[in-house]
C-alpha cells in the first residue's frame, strides 16, 4: 500500500470533503476495523448513499458507486495521502494523516441535557416569579436575582463541559 507521510493541508482536506461520495467512503472506512476491499466500500457507500441496508443494495447501485470510487475518489484520496490504497489487490484503509480529515466527518454532538437544565431552570424561575406575585413574603426583585445568577451558574457550566469535549474553540 501506498503512505504519503505529509500532513494533509487544510485546502487538500476541504477539497477531498467536497464531495457527498468521498466523505461517505472516509466515514465508513473511519469506522471500519481495518482494510477493506473497495467492493465492500462501494456497498456501504451505496447503502448510505441509498438510505438502505447494505442487504438492499442492487446491483446497479453497487456498480455504479464501484466505478465511481475505483476509477476516481479512492486514487483521489490515495494520491492526497488520506488512505493508502493497493490498486492490485483492491484494499484501501485509512491513513493516519486523514485524522484531521475525519475530525470533520464526526462532530462532536452536543450534550442533550443541556437544554434540560436550561427548561428545568426557567420553570423554577417562573415559578418563583408566579410566588412572588402571590405571596408577600417572597420578594420579586431576590427571585429575579437569584434566577439571573442560576442562568449564568449554568451557563458557565455548560461553556467548560462543551470547552472540555472539544465542543468549543479555546480561543473563545
Amino acid at each position: 500500500m501506498s503512505n504519503n507521510s505529509s500532513t494533509l493541508s487544510q485546502d487538500t482536506a476541504f477539497d477531498l470533503l467536497s464531495n457527498a461520495r468521498r466523505r461517505l467512503a472516509l466515514q465508513y472506512l473511519q469506522e471500519a476495523t481495518g482494510p477493506v476491499s473497495i467492493g465492500e466500500l462501494a456497498t456501504h457507500v451505496a447503502a448510505m448513499e441509498n438510505d438502505i441496508p447494505v442487504d438492499d443494495v442492487d446491483s446497479q447501485q453497487r456498480k455504479r458507486t464501484y466505478v465511481s470510487l475505483y476509477q476516481t475518489h479512492v486514487p483521489k484520496l490515495a494520491k492526497a495521502g488520506a488512505v493508502d490504497y493497493d490498486s492490485e489487490e483492491g484494499i484501501v484503509e485509512l491513513n493516519g494523516d486523514a485524522r484531521m480529515i475525519t475530525s470533520y466527518l464526526s462532530p462532536s454532538q452536543p450534550d442533550e441535557d443541556w437544554p434540560r437544565y436550561y427548561l428545568a431552570l426557567s420553570a423554577v424561575g417562573l415559578l418563583g416569579y408566579v410566588a412572588a406575585l402571590f405571596v408577600d413574603a417572597v420578594d420579586s426583585l431576590l427571585v429575579g436575582i437569584v434566577v439571573i445568577l442560576l442562568f449564568v451558574v449554568v451557563s458557565v457550566l455548560h461553556y467548560w463541559s462543551a470547552r472540555g469535549n472539544g465542543s468549543i474553540p479555546i480561543g473563545i
